[in-house]
């Protein structure tokens, strides 16, 4: 299963791990799914995980935001985005992660974004899930194999 997480989902993992979005990450690291991005979403983790406020909270140097990426980076499915996406107008900076998830042909796209991107539900075809939807989803599928 191919994932694309958006960015509030990724920061939610690292500072909560006791969290639905580290629960995801985990599976990532288990290999039990696959996540996929693109060069415009590594680059805005690296300026979120960046923010002094959120440096605060999870306390890694430039260097460990670094070695985390990179590892972020080569366990994962990059991809290149040869069509822009212009679905979401109210905030175009999400089109984004709808550009990766085609792109990355996911099976979903994690987001905690309740104004523009959840109220999508789907694109092309692509679920678009909360964090606990999702885990609840992969969850059912475990059992129903």
């Amino acid at each position: 299963m191919r994932v694309v997480i958006d960015t509030n989902v990724l920061i939610s993992a690292v500072l909560s791990p006791a969290s639905y979005p580290h629960q995801i990450l985990t599976l990532w690291e288990q290999r039990q799914l696959e996540l996929a991005f693109s060069k415009p979403i590594f680059a805005e983790f690296k300026r979120v995980l960046l923010y002094p406020h959120i440096q605060r909270i999870h306390g890694w140097s430039g260097e460990r935001v670094d070695t985390y990426l990179r590892d972020l980076h080569f366990g994962s499915k990059i991809v290149a985005i040869h069509a822009p996406v212009h679905v979401v107008q109210a905030d175009p900076t999400d089109d984004k992660f709808l550009a990766c998830a085609l792109a990355a042909q996911a099976d979903a796209l994690v987001t905690g974004d309740k104004q523009h991107l959840l109220p999508l539900g789907s694109f092309e075809g692509i679920p678009i899930l909360t964090p606990k939807a999702f885990i609840e989803r992969f969850e059912a599928q475990l059992q129903a194999a």
